[in-house]
């Protein structure tokens, strides 16, 4: 199976204007991005199975994110939030 994936510019011309449109707009790159990313690092299988995954199962986020960081200062982990900061 294979993920049926447009463009972002795709889905903004899709979805014309909606209440909060820029929000929305936004939230549809963000999801395009993300499942391009899984397809691309995992293959169209593998992603249509994390996916299936991140949706059936309970998680703990916060020991997800323990694995993430770990091994990292809080300085490198801040330096790169601030780096992709958009405020």
């Amino acid at each position: 199976m294979y993920f049926n994936l447009y463009s972002a510019d795709k889905i903004d011309k899709q979805k014309g204007s909606v209440a909060n449109g820029a929000n929305a707009r936004e939230e549809e790159k963000l999801k395009v991005t993300g499942i391009e990313a899984l397809n691309k690092a995992l293959g169209p299988e593998r992603a249509r199975e994390f996916l299936a995954l991140i949706h059936s199962e309970p998680m703990c986020w916060i020991e997800i994110s323990k694995m993430l960081y770990e091994g990292q200062s809080v300085e490198e982990i801040f330096k790169r939030a601030r780096e992709h900061w958009k405020g």
